[in-house]
């Protein structure tokens, strides 16, 4: 059972091994390293307009001599341009920590149909499924579905921020009666 969900979520001993610890293994720390410089600039992207943004705003009161003197101007970008630096700071050093989220117990199946209708009146159906463990609830594809059983003792293993999907599946057995 290990090395079908081994393959079907593309994890491997080490990584598991590592998942068991509250940690990321190296392999998964290269993509997730990957993924949080991506969504950093994007992110300093979006604060830097939002502070060039802010600061432009100000320009033309500060023409129509409302905004009192020049100083006030250089302060204010300055202010900003801080805020959006300490921002991105704080950031990469909370990118550095990431947390692993676990869920253990009976394995619950959901799969829900939609049907999607497009401008030109033809009618698209798609079926997402997910596995619920507790109250946690877990979205996987199809081809995944397969290798879980209704009822049976699982853990799973997942990054709660950056990674998308599931990190590594550990499975324990049908519950004792």
């Amino acid at each position: 059972m290990t090395t079908e969900l081994m393959q079907a979520f593309d994890f491997t001993a080490d990584n598991l091994a590592h998942n068991k610890t509250g940690q990321l293994s190296p392999s998964q720390l290269k993509r997730f390293k990957r993924a949080s410089t991506r969504s950093s600039i994007v992110a300093f992207f979006v604060a830097l307009a939002f502070g060039f943004g802010a600061y432009v705003t100000l320009l033309p009161f500060w023409d129509q001599g409302l905004v009192p003197g020049e100083n006030l101007v250089r302060l204010i970008g300055g202010i900003l341009l801080a805020g959006v630096a300490l921002f991105f700071l704080y950031a990469m050093l909370q990118k550095d920590n990431p947390v692993i989220k676990s869920a253990q117990g009976k394995v619950q199946f959901i799969s829900r149909d939609s049907d999607v209708t497009h401008d030109d009146g033809t009618v698209t159906s798609s079926t997402s499924y997910y596995v619920v463990i507790g109250d946690e609830q877990f979205s996987i594809d199809s081809k995944q579905y397969q290798f879980f059983n209704q009822g049976h003792i699982y853990t799973i293993y997942k990054e709660i921020s950056e990674l998308p999907g599931i990190l590594s599946v550990e499975y324990h057995g049908p519950p004792e009666s």
